[in-house]
């Protein structure tokens, strides 16, 4: 059935291919700069071709504009500012349906700009009365000609082949597509709409809905994705599946108690904590107050911004009274012009209503300067209020469970209800002068063989992405003198056995010896920790006390079996082991290390950690097979380096800042990946103390390369958007020069070449025929998508490194920033003829370098290891703000410093974050 839909994708489309392969040769044809000018991005010097060809569906649909429509940008000019924020809507509702903007065509971005269809002419100020409350405000709109589209100019130059940078006008013409595009969903009040700009999130919120109960009061929503791209085959609609977390609609005590329900584990006052996380931004509707529109009486909308706190509106006259933080309708007090008045008091006196959940937390609508409280009894949360805040484990477990599907029904959800919720079905779209088709795109790939690896007994060929240790042994073993075993238990805890655990941690010690690891000196006693019943301060304590015990006996090595769901804790032993006493910290499942079926086989998982013990002491698990692999990376003067930022979730503290983190290889080997990671300021995209991480990273191969430092430095930045391309290309290569002159001096300085990866992208691929899908009708690994929706003037690339072991496979996306290494004519020997075949291969290679599992991962190993190294770094600061609450009792304690995340002296580099 699945070769017969794929055979049907097929027809007809040969020929668009054919079209688009010959402009895409001819536009290389024509030829560009060996490098681009200062301050532009990399020019793409020649398409891939290594690997087998084949062809796959891409999940973008072609786009037909009306050639005798011109498409208007007008800006809104409102005054007085619409307030309350519904005013906005409904004036936007009214500018719409105006005669003169629906005779020529319309639509909005609901906010500030007016996209035409034609030329609306001297637009007198509109003017506009809504009701607020009993009476009316008005409102006046002039709409001020932003610019006039020229798309059929656009559109031309998309197959201008002396073309080699994007036209001043394209981005003003993607944002009014998109605008256009989400005019029908924004017609449709049983669809909800999320996204600004560029991107549009589709999701259907009544009887439509495709959801999932996730539990703690929220439920995943199957939803989809459209934004118009601009490729070699012309404009496109890039459609797919999105899967989103909402809140569920109803009463917010339902949620409140919902929460609990799944929070139980966790402390009083914690719990009130994260529930105000929770919750942050929340638009509640109030059933006690209602507001006059046009429409009739609707629900007045509140958004909530924390729960009482009793540091709430210090700066009043009469500031309020509230008991503790997240303190009952009882417990909170305000001054009503007369007197203080509890909230369970004043609404039985005023709106007549008795609390039914007045023992409840009261929660905070205005803001932290002025406070407006109210009972959760009166609100309400209404269809479609996404959450943005942090999932807890079982929801993103849930969540995981509900989106993971095989291609076959994602492809089948995009042509059906992508294109249905989008307006494409039934022409809704040509009501706008758009033409979207029907039919996925197709575009040509390639699939790239699989490197081969060595371990220091023999040679591994991965099949399918994987392969085993079965009978291998490690490249370079490490050396552990002392280490000890520790069993943490709790008492909610099932399923672990009552046995000494001592006999399984010498399994787990004969294991790592036979790949070839030299562990000696297991401290003979194993050392316990019960949580049972203790206090958070209490857990920390016997936590700290135990650390104290393993100095005194000289523990290099800590293995820890913890029980699950105990994440404070596992974060506080890696802040304490890695930052403090610097002993290394080795943290297990305990029912999967110790199972109760004493037959259960789990060598596999003594085997997968000791991966990740023998990186931690320095080890090498696997190397590439070279020269083979990549004669750049064989010549032993190439540094492959990876960055990443991480930024804090809505549900962290307001003081929480940015982490930036660092890898890079240590020789040709790149098996080490030592690293740095720090604290930045909040929300701040570039690495900012790039400079000075680059240089650590620089001295530390000079120490591993008999002083020599490297002559080419290869860069995979992680978590960049699309937007911020320019900053990496202005900022960071900025900095990176800078390290350069500092360590090299007067000295031949390095080439760099810098490449920005990720998987945040909305790009999918099908298999078109049996023979080019895996067992999961997936693309095979190693498929490489260069042509067809990319564009000539960017050197990117899609790379499917990865075959999940279950769901539909995502390829990471990779845009060549700057390039002095593949291009260089020096360089010729070791890159070979096609500078893009090289980048590709060897990018695809370096996905099965991660060294901690025996399978090829997602995306490039560094990218992946400093985006890991970031996380542990959150970790640590979670551990710094758990202290502090805990402990010392500040639940808002001061930003952490550097101080949190400096790693001990002993580990400063290691790979302790594997």
């Amino acid at each position: 059935m699945l070769t017969i839909l794929y055979s049907k994708m097929l027809e007809g489309s040969a020929e668009i291919t054919k079209t688009v392969h010959q402009f895409e040769d001819s536009w290389i044809t024509a030829g560009g700069p060996v490098r681009p000018e200062q301050g532009t991005l990399a020019a793409r010097p020649v398409y891939g071709t290594k690997g087998r060809q084949i062809t796959v569906r891409a999940n973008y649909f072609s786009m037909d504009l009306n050639p005798k429509v011109k498409i208007h940008s007008y800006i809104a000019k409102i005054s007085p500012e619409p307030k309350p924020k519904r005013h906005l809507l409904e004036l936007w509702d009214k500018i719409l349906a105006h005669p003169n903007i629906v005779r020529i065509g319309a639509a909005s971005d609901k906010a500030t700009e007016l996209i035409t269809l034609g030329n609306l002419g001297n637009v007198p100020t509109l003017t506009f009365k809504l009701k607020d409350k009993d009476k009316h405000k008005e409102y006046s709109v002039k709409l001020e000609l932003n610019t006039v589209i020229d798309h059929n100019k656009i559109i031309a130059k998309l197959k201008d082949t002396t073309l080699r940078t994007p036209d001043e006008g394209e981005a003003v013409m993607v944002r009014a597509l998109n605008i256009l595009m989400a005019a029908h969903p924004g017609k449709d009040g049983g669809i909800t709409t999320l996204g600004k700009g560029s991107n549009n999130k589709f999701f259907w919120i009544d009887g439509r809905q495709q959801s999932s109960n996730l539990f703690g009061g929220l439920e995943c929503i199957r939803g989809y994705y459209a934004s118009v791209r601009l490729t070699a085959s012309g404009v496109q609609l890039n459609l797919s599946v999105n899967h989103s977390a909402f809140y569920r609609p109803g009463p917010l005590v339902d949620l409140w108690n919902a929460f609990c329900a799944e929070t139980q584990d966790v402390r009083p006052d914690q719990q009130l904590l994260l529930f105000s996380r929770y919750v942050r931004m929340l638009r509640v509707e109030c059933t006690h107050l209602s507001d006059e529109t046009e429409k009739g009486k609707i629900p007045r909308i509140k958004t909530i911004w924390a729960l009482a706190d009793k540091e709430d509106g210090r700066k009043e006259k009469h500031p309020p009274r509230v008991k503790d933080f997240g303190a009952d309708a009882h417990s909170v007090e305000f001054h009503d012009g007369n007197s203080y008045i509890a909230v369970a008091n004043y609404f039985k006196n005023v709106h007549n209503v008795t609390l039914k959940h007045g023992d409840k937390p009261v929660v905070n609508v205005g803001n932290k300067e002025r406070p407006e409280y109210l009972p959760m009894d009166v609100l309400k949360i209404p269809r479609g209020r996404v959450f943005r805040g942090e999932l807890l484990l079982k929801q993103r477990q849930n969540i995981i469970t509900f989106s993971c599907r095989k291609p076959p029904e994602n492809y089948d959800s995009i042509t059906t209800h992508g294109l249905e919720i989008t307006g494409v079905k039934n022409d809704h779209t040509m009501k706008l002068g758009i033409k979207v088709s029907s039919e996925m795109g197709v575009v040509p790939a390639r699939i790239l063989n699989a490197p081969n690896l060595k371990y220091g007994n023999g040679k591994e060929t991965p099949r399918g992405g994987s392969w085993n240790l079965r009978g291998r042994k490690f490249t370079i073993g490490c050396k552990v003198r002392t280490w000890a075993a520790v069993v943490i238990t709790n008492e909610k805890q099932k399923g672990y056995p009552r046995s000494d655990p001592m006999p399984e941690f010498r399994r787990f010690e004969r294991k790592m010896r036979e790949l070839g690891m030299d562990v000696q000196g297991l401290i003979p006693t194993v050392l316990t920790i019960k949580l049972d019943k203790l206090q958070p301060k209490e857990r920390l304590l016997q936590i700290n006390e135990m650390f104290s015990k393993l100095k005194q006996k000289n523990v290099e090595l800590a293995v820890i079996l913890i029980p699950a769901s105990e994440d404070r804790v596992f974060d506080h032993l890696k802040w304490r082991g890695d930052t403090m006493d610097g002993i290394m910290t080795h943290c297990c499942a305990m029912t999967k290390f110790w199972p109760t079926d004493r037959d259960a086989e789990n060598a596999q998982y003594h085997a997968n950690n000791a991966m990740k013990v023998n990186l931690r002491f320095g080890g090498v698990n696997q190397t590439l097979e070279m020269p083979a692999s990549s004669p750049l990376i064989a010549a032993g003067k190439t540094m492959v380096v990876g960055l990443d930022v991480t930024h804090p979730s809505p549900t962290d503290p307001d003081t929480f800042p940015s982490i930036a983190s660092i890898v890079a290889s240590t020789n040709a080997l790149m098996g080490q990946w030592p690293g740095q990671v720090r604290i930045q300021e909040r929300r701040r995209e570039n690495v900012q103390f790039l400079e000075e991480m680059l240089k650590a990273r620089l001295q530390r191969w000079k120490v591993d390369n008999k002083g020599q430092l490297p002559e080419n430095i290869l860069i995979f930045r992680d978590g960049v958007s699309e937007g911020q391309y320019e900053m990496v290309l202005r900022d960071e290569l900025g900095d990176v020069q800078k390290a350069f002159k500092s360590v090299y001096g007067d000295k031949k300085q390095p080439n760099v070449t810098i490449l920005v990866g990720g998987k945040r992208h909305n790009t999918r691929f099908f298999p078109t025929t049996s023979k080019d899908m895996d067992g999961r009708s997936n693309c095979f690994n190693g498929t490489v998508v260069d042509r067809g929706i990319t564009r000539p003037i960017y050197w990117d690339f899609y790379l499917q490194a990865q075959a999940p072991l279950q769901g539909s496979a995502r390829s990471a996306h990779y845009v060549v920033i700057h390039d002095e290494i593949f291009r260089n004519p020096s360089l010729k020997r070791e890159v070979g003829p096609n500078a893009s075949d090289a980048i590709q291969e060897l990018t695809h290679n370096i996905c099965y370098m991660m060294g901690r599992c025996t399978r090829s991962i997602s995306y490039s190993t560094p990218a992946f290891l400093a985006d890991r190294f970031a996380d542990r770094a959150r970790k640590y600061v979670r551990a710094y703000y758990w202290e502090h609450q805990v402990v010392r009792g500040k639940f808002f304690p001061p930003p952490p410093s550097k101080d949190v995340t400096n790693l001990a002296r002993n580990l400063a580099e290691t790979m302790v974050y594997i």
